[in-house]
């Protein structure tokens, strides 16, 4: 398959694949493995080629055939504003999640999942389960729309001083 890109649909692919990057990879030091290695044997050929395509100030190469993202990268247009949101959105939904989670187990003695060694759960109680999940969230939601983490506090231990 051969693709023919303008300069600009390039430029525009990069900084998709930036992202996607980013989301793959975070903050992680650790060498690539699985998923992320095999995308990132896809990355190098095609970054290879930002000088042909005049975008040569957003790939930088360390070591000859070895290509990174320059530091010019999150500068491009809404692309460290696409970062933030994305980090901003998983953050609550995180939170919210998993606060949620821990008070459905802590109110039914169980897990939130279901255990899958264990026996199969009908759709009433799926329904059920998923129905005060959702409860339990929109609390969340409600308290952190209103008041971000201003009223969250750890019960043991707190301003960063481990319990």
């Amino acid at each position: 398959m051969k693709l023919q890109l303008t300069p600009k649909e390039y430029r525009r692919i990069l900084q998709m694949l930036y992202l996607a990057d980013h989301v793959l990879n975070g903050r992680r030091e650790d060498e690539p493995a699985g998923l992320r290695l095999k995308c990132e044997e896809v990355l190098q050929p095609f970054l290879g080629y930002a000088t042909q395509f005049a975008c040569g100030d957003l790939v930088e190469e360390p070591e000859a055939g070895l290509f990174n993202f320059s530091a010019a990268m999150p500068e491009e247009p809404g692309v460290s504003e696409a970062l933030n949101d994305y980090e901003e959105d998983t953050f609550w939904q995180e939170l919210v999640t998993r606060l949620a989670m821990r008070d459905y187990e802590r109110i039914h003695g169980r897990p939130a999942e279901p255990d899958p060694d264990g026996a199969p759960e009908t759709d009433d109680q799926h329904e059920e389960r998923e129905a005060e999940l959702q409860r339990l969230e929109d609390g969340y939601w409600r308290e952190f729309e209103g008041d971000g983490v201003k009223n969250l506090e750890l019960i043991r231990g707190g301003f960063g001083r481990p319990s």
